[in-house]
């Protein structure tokens, strides 16, 4: 029984807690941060597309390269078959198989990098619609929400509230004149 009224006390103060932590809080506030964590993750997202995009472009050079050593080696090895030897084609097309492999090897990196360079603009839109989205909507909110009127107010005492230095140091002589006086008058 003593459990049951101890849990229900620490819930009450949790909420409390909770409570008094929600009203503190601004909630333009915490989507403004929410915002500038999307457009840090936007950020690296926007430099890993680039990076991806470089690497597909070197594995479209080195494939068009090997492509064009493979059919080098074609007319290589068709102009030995006609005019020398075997043993010499047989090394050629050696060569060419071994070409031929590696074109196989950076086609199919090729395709796996281009399907993840798409995906990865993809998530990019993505991730910029909802910034968009998110931003739209703090608008929105920020026009008709009372911790802007709250916010207005509070600013406004502070600037009417604010003391000069000039201020101070008049306050500061008139204090001190009146305290000599009051010793004056004492004795």
């Amino acid at each position: 029984m003593y459990m049951g009224i101890l849990k229900r006390v620490v819930t009450m103060l949790k909420a409390d807690v909770h409570g008094v932590l929600d009203l503190l809080e601004d909630p333009a506030d915490l989507c403004n941060q929410a915002i500038r964590d999307m457009e840090i993750e936007i950020e690296g997202e926007r430099e890993r597309n680039a990076q991806l995009k470089v690497r597909c472009q070197q594995l479209r050079q080195q494939r068009e390269q090997t492509e064009q050593r493979v059919c080098e080696l074609n007319g290589q090895i068709q102009a030995c078959l006609d005019h020398t030897t075997r043993e010499f084609a047989r090394s050629l097309m050696r060569k060419r198989l071994e070409y031929q492999r590696r074109l196989e090897v950076l086609i199919r990196r090729s395709n796996e990098e281009d399907a993840q360079s798409t995906l990865s603009d993809q998530r990019l839109k993505g991730f910029e619609e909802r910034l968009a989205a998110v931003r739209e909507k703090l608008e929105l909110f920020v026009e008709r929400s009372p911790y802007r009127d709250a916010r207005q107010h509070n600013s406004s005492e502070v600037s009417e509230a604010s003391v000069s230095d000039a201020e101070v140091e008049a306050a500061l002589r008139q204090f001190e004149a009146q305290a000599v006086e009051g010793v004056q008058r004492d004795s």
